[in-house]
């Protein structure tokens, strides 16, 4: 009879396989779990800290399978808190490329020009008027110092320099005209407001400026013109009196020479004062249009009619004066100003002149217009006084050839034909004015 402690053999037997299998399944458990540590960056399980039946209690894959899960939860939450920062991200990508279209659009339809410059003053961007006011130099000298396209910049370009504001710089053209801009610049600054560059704005006043100084000018020729009027009125009776009496004197055959040099001298003097009355009542007269007597005009016979009185005084100083007339249409006109007009300019060539010269009178038909220009090889216009030879009493010739008035009966005579009279000059190569009027529509 069998004991009751006693285990029977077969059993004993399924105990040990089944020992065998838990190392067996334990051996695997570990493997996998510390293959998932590995992967996770952890230590992995070691046999004397956890051992096989703890391992098998403890359950370490359905610990790990639970963090993947939690891990996969959280990678969801993260991708889909990523999604939507993408979102945002785009969305407000997407707003900035529409404010920055925007700001290109503005900036493009301004009508003034701007250059936007780095911390060294090198010209970054510039916008299309910019681009139409330097005759597309501007984005020539991108990347440029701002100084190359505009020296008068310098010094408002210092390191020490304030911003600017109504500043007036000169730009000359690529055809070599000179245009007056009025700028304004001013710093551009960081967060810590350190300078990190400039922006420049500018536009050309050069017509605005010539149609104030105009303006002002013509204030002051309307004054001068009345006070010029009254003046005339005053001296022109008295002068003919005195030039009546001496002419009597000088039929007096009682006279001896001495007496009548004298009278012939007073009368001389008196014929001197009464041409510069006459100019003056010609300055004033320019003010009172009813005195014009207008019809259609033909340019080029009046100057053929006019230059030859001037012949003789031309052939004095050894000047010689050639004519360029191309075929012209009429200009409505008063045909004793446009021969007033043509022999001022051409006294006023030979006079700079002086002696031993060229002057040459050229007309041209451009469009609606008709061109007059009277050039001279002289010493030329120096630039600071340019603006002021067509004020009245203005002159630069020695006392006793001229009285100042040529020039402003000029400008007054075509500025009332609606037309403009300029000047180009240079010193020591002559000076062209350069006369346009309108012309008669067929």
């Amino acid at each position: 009879m069998r004991r009751s402690d006693e285990i029977p053999s077969g059993e004993t037997q399924a105990c040990a396989e089944l020992r065998t299998a838990n190392q067996a399944y334990a051996r695997y458990i570990r493997d996998k779990t510390n293959q998932l540590l590995e992967m996770m960056g952890t230590r992995t399980l070691q046999p004397e800290e956890l051992d096989d039946q703890a391992l098998i209690e403890l359950d370490p894959i359905g610990i790990v399978a639970g963090s993947f899960k939690q891990i996969l939860a959280h990678l969801n939450q993260t991708i889909e808190e990523l999604r939507q920062a993408r979102a945002a991200e785009t969305e407000q990508r997407e707003f900035y490329l529409r404010e920055k279209l925007k700001l290109i659009q503005v900036i493009e339809s301004l009508s003034e020009g701007l250059l936007v410059l780095d911390e060294h003053n090198r010209i970054v961007s510039c916008n299309r008027a910019a681009d139409e006011i330097t005759d597309g130099s501007a984005t020539e000298m991108l990347e440029q110092p701002l100084e190359a396209l505009f020296p008068d910049m310098e010094p408002f370009l210092r390191p020490e320099a304030r911003d600017m504001q109504g500043g007036e710089i000169r730009h000359r053209t690529r055809d070599g005209r000179e245009r007056l801009l009025s700028a304004n610049i001013g710093r551009l600054l960081d967060r810590e407001g350190q300078c990190i560059g400039r922006v420049l704005t500018f536009r050309d006043s050069t017509d605005e400026k010539k149609r104030t100084e105009l303006y002002h000018r013509a204030e002051k020729l309307a004054a001068i013109g009345q006070l010029s009027a009254g003046v005339a009125h005053e001296l022109n009776t008295p002068l003919g009196s005195v030039l009546g009496y001496a002419r009597l004197l000088l039929k007096d055959r009682t006279l001896n020479a001495t007496q009548r040099a004298w009278t012939e001298i007073i009368a001389e003097q008196v014929k001197k004062s009464s041409a510069i009355i006459q100019g003056l009542l010609r300055f004033a007269r320019q003010s009172n249009p009813a005195q014009r007597c207008l019809s259609a005009c033909r340019l080029n016979d009046i100057i053929t009619q006019t230059l030859p009185v001037l012949s003789t005084e031309l052939s004095k100083r050894k000047i010689e004066l050639v004519s360029d007339l191309e075929p012209l249409p009429a200009v409505m006109a008063d045909p004793r100003e446009l021969e007033q007009l043509v022999l001022n300019l051409t006294m006023n060539a030979l006079q700079a002149i002086g002696a031993k010269g060229r002057i040459e009178v050229r007309t041209r038909h451009v469009g609606s217009r008709v061109l007059m220009t009277v050039e001279d090889n002289g010493p030329g216009i120096p630039e600071q006084i340019r603006s002021r030879i067509f004020d009245p009493f203005y002159t630069t010739k020695p006392l006793g050839e001229g009285t100042g008035l040529g020039l402003s009966i000029c400008s007054g005579i075509v500025s009332d034909l609606g037309g403009t009279i300029d000047v180009a000059s240079r010193e020591g190569q002559g000076a062209t004015f350069i006369v346009s009027l309108p012309a008669e529509q067929v």
